[in-house]
């Protein structure tokens, strides 16, 4: 699974890693919760890193195909774009993000398009928020 998210030739949470800096950037620990995404991936930060910048580079992506599906009326593509979006953030710790996108699933699911349209201008804003504080921890 962390393969397919880093792609080949990665650092595995079994390989040696480079040492990262411990020293804590502040954020609010749902914007992205670091403490708690290192404790999944065994505490291996680096490998923690790496997945942070895969997702915002996902994210943004999808943020593009929802948009083009907002603008399709495809209510499938938006939810399909969503679910992975919410899942990926979920799984590591930025819930804000993980939140907007769920509300932004279940609107397409519902068929709403006008409570998907203010769920999308939710995740562009948390995607934001996210982005941001990947710069400055990555920065370092």
């Amino acid at each position: 699974m962390i393969r397919k998210w880093l792609g080949p030739g990665s650092v595995t949470p079994f390989q040696e890693s480079p040492q990262v800096s411990r020293e804590r950037i502040a954020a609010p620990k749902d914007i992205f919760d670091i403490e708690e995404a290192v404790d999944t991936f065994m505490g291996d930060r680096e490998i923690v890193l790496q997945l942070l910048k895969t997702l915002t580079e996902k994210t943004a992506r999808a943020i593009e195909e929802i948009a083009e599906g907002l603008s399709e009326e495809d209510m499938q593509k938006i939810r399909s774009s969503a679910h992975a979006v919410k899942g990926s953030s979920q799984n590591l710790s930025a819930m804000r993000v993980g939140a907007v996108a769920e509300e932004l699933e279940n609107a397409a699911a519902e068929g709403d398009r006008d409570a998907a349209a203010k769920a999308f201008d939710g995740l562009k804003s948390r995607y934001d928020e996210l982005l941001a504080y990947s710069r400055k921890i990555t920065a370092r």
